[in-house]
């Protein structure tokens, strides 16, 4: 039985726990389970169950919640527990959240609704066994940040996540210090790829050229990631979190980075307005980047206030701006063949990148 087979199945036995405990329900729950149990071979006769009382009194119910239980504790909490800490892309199946919600479901009816050893003795070590994996996540996550010159922020957003998800989970298990400790976690690392991009940023701003473009135009084109990692670092009270304030200046020196990019983007562009032998695809890799730009700024709207919701102004007016200059251009200038066909180009690309921004 695969992980993803037995992770899915905990989605389904859940959904049946959740109705009420009538004779089709009790059916197909003895159905779900048995290819577990087939597993158990240990198990004594009286353990399984066949519709009769056992000869200890047992009800059938009471003996079919009991192998519930002990599927839930031995297959299905393992198979949840692997998919949701696991570092690769997941197969079919339920997604790392689904994962963590149907965890707390089932943990949440043992405690509940199934008083039995199997339960005491195997979710015991369950939350440390959560903060252990979560603590390595975390930790692998920073070596990377140290060693890529480049930080991938698509994989450290998952990570991110991930690490999100489980401090939900472990309030689920009832874990009180846990998520504080992950939640300081992602800051630091949220931080620490911040600064990264802040350095891959200030190279293009410190020595302009096409090489730095690429890199400055690699760490920001992922805008989804940019958004995520920027959520780590925003709105944390410092009574809470006693490292929220140097994410708050992590944020606020990045901030004042990307205006700082976004004014250098809109003046190079600006000077390629019209100049018969510019670069077309620098032009473009100008405007994509001051979209990119937009992007975070918006896509950091839903969060608390930080300084990121003033960039995405920046940056439209600096396409609106370059736009209005194409014009300006295109009705003033009386421009030969050549430079009227470069300034129709200039106006189409600025155009489709407004458009995308308004999307």
């Amino acid at each position: 039985m695969s992980r993803d087979t037995a992770a899915a199945d905990a989605l389904r036995l859940l959904a049946l726990l959740e109705r009420p405990f009538e004779a089709d329900t009790a059916a197909a729950l003895d159905r779900l389970i048995q290819p577990y149990q087939r597993r158990m071979p240990q198990l004594a006769a009286t353990e399984r169950y066949h519709g009769q009382a056992d000869p200890a009194g047992r009800t059938p119910d009471a003996l079919l919640r009991r192998r519930i239980a002990q599927t839930i504790v031995l297959f299905l909490i393992p198979a949840l527990r692997q998919r949701l800490l696991d570092p690769l892309p997941a197969g079919p199946g339920p997604s790392a959240p689904d994962c963590a919600g149907v965890l707390a479901g089932l943990v949440a009816w043992l405690t509940d609704r199934y008083d039995g050893p199997a339960s005491t003795e195997h979710l015991r070590g369950l939350a440390g066994d959560l903060v252990t994996a979560a603590e390595q996540l975390a930790s692998t996550a920073g070596g990377r940040l140290d060693r890529d010159d480049t930080p991938d922020l698509a994989d450290l957003a998952q990570t991110l996540l991930r690490l999100e998800t489980l401090g939900w989970l472990l309030e689920e298990l009832g874990d009180h210090r846990g998520p504080a400790t992950l939640a300081g976690h992602r800051r630091r690392l949220a931080a620490a790829a911040f600064g990264r991009i802040e350095a891959v940023v200030g190279r293009f701003l410190d020595q302009p050229d096409q090489l730095t473009l690429f890199d400055s135009a690699a760490v920001i084109a992922p805008t989804d990631a940019v958004v995520v990692v920027a959520s780590q670092l925003a709105g944390a009270p410092v009574a809470a979190a006693p490292d929220a304030a140097d994410s708050a200046a992590a944020l606020g020196s990045l901030a004042a980075r990307l205006m700082q990019l976004a004014d250098r983007l809109q003046a190079f562009a600006f000077g390629r307005i019209g100049r018969v032998g510019s670069n077309r695809d620098y032009f473009r890799a100008l405007l994509r980047q001051l979209d990119c730009l937009v992007r975070i700024g918006r896509g950091s709207a839903g969060t608390p206030a930080t300084p990121l919701h003033d960039l995405a102004v920046c940056a439209d007016a600096h396409l609106r701006g370059l736009a209005q200059a194409v014009a300006v251009a295109q009705a003033r200038l009386l421009p030969d063949r050549t430079t009227r066909s470069l300034l129709n180009d200039q106006a189409h690309d600025i155009a489709a990148v407004l458009d995308r921004s308004a999307d």
